[in-house]
């Protein structure tokens, strides 16, 4: 089967005009046909159940539909629904952490990634590599070790450190303690690495490769239907709150895929690393990463003016918050414009409002004395 015709399916199945099984059935009947033949009959068959109004519709849809099928098959790519399937691996198919000492540089930050790859592959969530410790993955929240290998102080020196880009390194060896943003590929990872009393240990959160639905992330039917509904509003805060690894951005994820979907307007999204990757659809979508917060930091307090201006109604997102983007949240939200904010615990905005409400009374003059 050629891309064109693969595309073309593609693109009918993606829009539910059509199901892959009837797809097939129709190719098969016609034996090795051209797109132009393909389509025709495709369109017949659809259109059989159909007035001549809807079947003038489908006729219009159709063309677009071989349009965009001849631009995808020029690109070369093989759609999802005719990619052969990853191969299957184990922990033995595992790269293996031994004899680091003897790689070069190279070989060793190749050996990071491939590892890091297929660990996604595997299903795992978590990948930690610390120094005097066996290494170990998580996966459905259940830890596994990958290997029998203890790993030498040196040897977890080399493999958190091979990825770090010159600036990042000086970075960690002023803090000793480092968060980045990872890419490999289209693979996207959130590392956290730091100093500790045995030597380094790093910490490699895998970020999902789709943005996960609501549904997916467990929510019950009612519990999304109020969500949804509570988006819906043109200002407030929403707080996402929980400790680390419980899916805080995942769900802003979500949410913010739902504006996207349901609103034409502009999302502003902020994160300390930027983790959530949603191309436009119906909504504009702008990106702030601050990966160090300080007065030059997107949307600090004095950047909100020009923030609220662009428009009144921006809902903007913000995830895995520090002091100064939880004071500009608390800014934006009372100025009209809807905040979605993640919060590894509520502390911080407690003792943010007490001081406030503190400061506020203090400036009160006393009650007179009768």
């Amino acid at each position: 089967m050629n891309l064109e015709i693969q595309w073309f399916i593609y693109a009918l199945v993606s829009n539910e005009l059509i199901t892959v099984e009837d797809c097939m059935q129709i190719y098969e009947q016609l034996g090795t046909p051209d797109l132009g033949t393909y389509a025709q009959t495709l369109l017949d068959t659809i259109a059989q159940s159909m007035s001549e109004e809807e079947a003038q519709n489908l006729l219009e849809q159709i063309q677009t539909v071989l349009d965009f099928a001849v631009q995808q098959a020029q690109t070369g790519e093989i759609p999802e629904i005719f990619a052969p399937p990853a191969p299957e691996i184990s922990f033995e198919d595992l790269p293996s952490l031994e004899n680091i000492d003897q790689m070069s540089d190279q070989e060793v930050a190749d050996l990071m990634c491939e590892l890091l790859t297929q660990l996604r592959i595997l299903g795992a969530s978590d990948m930690h590599i610390s120094a005097m410790s066996y290494p170990f993955m998580r996966k459905a929240l259940n830890i596994q070790r990958f290997s029998d290998h203890l790993i030498t102080p040196e040897e977890a020196e080399r493999l958190n450190r091979v990825l770090l880009t010159p600036e990042q390194e000086e970075k960690f060896n002023e803090n000793q303690d480092l968060s980045y943003a990872l890419e490999i590929g289209d693979d996207r990872f959130r590392v956290a690495v730091m100093q500790h009393k045995d030597g380094i240990a790093g910490s490699y959160r895998i970020v999902p490769d789709h943005i996960c639905s609501l549904e997916e992330l467990g929510f019950l039917p009612t519990a999304v239907s109020t969500i949804e509904r509570m988006l819906d509003y043109t200002n407030g805060l929403v707080l996402v709150t929980g400790p680390i690894g419980c899916g805080k951005t995942t769900t802003l994820g979500a949410m913010i895929d739902i504006l996207n979907t349901k609103r034409e307007d502009h999302i502003i999204t902020v994160e300390a690393l930027q983790v959530i990757s949603i191309s436009s659809f119906n909504a504009m979508i702008s990106t702030g990463e601050t990966p160090e917060i300080n007065e030059n930091s997107f949307l600090t307090p004095i950047r909100l003016r020009s923030v609220v201006r662009s428009s009144t109604h921006t809902p903007i997102t913000i995830g895995e918050t520090r002091m100064v983007l939880t004071l500009s949240g608390r800014k934006l939200y009372k100025s009209g414009i809807s905040v979605l904010m993640a919060k590894k615990t509520l502390r911080k905005m407690v003792k943010m409002r007490l001081s406030s409400s503190t400061q506020s009374v203090s400036a009160e003059k006393p009650p007179a004395m009768m």
